[in-house]
């Protein structure tokens, strides 16, 4: 539903991997008007900026990776100009994955810069790791 309470029906897919201006008028062209785009490492298309974490290991934690800000950008204007809603999952499950879960193909979460301060078993439970992710769903 909108915010004036008219109804929305979305028609969506889930497209983390290399999103492209042609790709969103061929989902369009079938009235797709909603997608999911994840903050991961899957998106090889555009600018190169989505090969990086919003908050990567280079920026670390607190700071925004301008390569992947941009790249989220451009995904946003692409949306926009063709009135298409965006759901972004701020992380994928890989990089918050215990090892062992046999549903994946391994752990990345020594590529999240949050290894750096907390284990992934504590990774929704210690203060200081909660007071970055706030921060980083805030903005």
């Amino acid at each position: 539903m909108y915010d004036d309470g008219t109804s929305f029906y979305g028609i969506s897919v889930y497209y983390p991997w290399n999103v492209t201006e042609s790709r969103l008028d061929d989902f369009a062209a079938v009235n797709g008007n909603f997608f999911g785009y994840w903050d991961c490492t899957y998106d090889n298309a555009g600018n190169g900026g989505g090969k990086y974490l919003l908050e990567s290991m280079e920026s670390g934690i607190g700071r925004y990776d301008q390569r992947k800000a941009a790249r989220i950008d451009e995904v946003l204007n692409w949306a926009e100009a063709r009135d298409m809603k965006v759901m972004l999952a701020i992380w994928a499950h890989g990089y918050l994955r215990i090892d062992g879960v046999p549903w994946d193909n391994g752990s990345w979460y020594e590529q999240n810069p949050y290894s750096k301060i907390v284990d992934v078993e504590d990774f929704y439970t210690d203060s200081l790791s909660l007071s970055y992710q706030e921060k980083h769903c805030l903005q």
